[in-house]
């Protein structure tokens, strides 16, 4: 999935998460939703998984966060 919209640099969820986030020590996406909500010492308070996937597209790809209820935010949401 591109998001041109949402992405400020040349990054994608692959340059972090390795082999379909897949691999592990490389930001592994199995398990995922089972670790969330967590603590984020970065902000201080509990944050569910929708934020932290924000997190990464303002913070690692310097964009523009998605709506929480979008279809590209349920696309990249785990069931």
């Amino acid at each position: 999935m591109q998001l041109p919209k949402n992405v400020g640099n040349g990054l994608n969820c692959t340059s972090c998460h390795l082999n379909a986030g897949t691999t592990a020590y490389a930001s592994p996406w199995m398990g995922l939703a089972g670790a969330f909500p967590e603590y984020r010492s970065r902000s201080g308070k509990v944050i569910s998984l929708q934020e932290r996937i924000n997190d990464c597209f303002q913070r690692s790809m310097n964009g523009k966060p998605l709506a929480f209820d979008s279809a590209e935010m349920n696309a990249i949401m785990p069931i």
